[in-house]
């Protein structure tokens, strides 16, 4: 016996894939622009900062899948996010 067609809808939408989350940091706003357009359109949740600071912020607090880091940014350089990122207390939730 087949359902009703909202059953099938129902379905549909419990099945889908969540979206994954991105971090994007730059000082450059041309740049952040540019890598949240590319990451929206291939469907990622994208999150920006401006700075090194504001983005382990972010990375702590919202737990992404991907964390884009340009390497000269006010605060921390992108290498000393890394570093924070891999010493923070809730990497354990995360793929970083």
């Amino acid at each position: 016996m087949r359902g009703s067609p909202g059953d099938t809808i129902l379905r549909r939408e419990t099945m889908t894939t969540p979206r994954l989350t991105v971090i994007l940091a730059d000082d450059v706003l041309l740049d952040l622009e540019i890598g949240r357009t590319f990451f929206q359109r291939s469907g990622f949740r994208v999150l920006t900062a401006r700075g090194g600071l504001d983005a382990l912020a972010l990375a702590v607090s919202e737990l992404p899948d991907v964390v884009v880091l340009d390497q000269f940014m006010p605060g921390l350089t992108g290498t000393e996010v890394c570093a924070r990122l891999k010493r923070a207390p809730t990497r354990g939730a995360s793929p970083w």
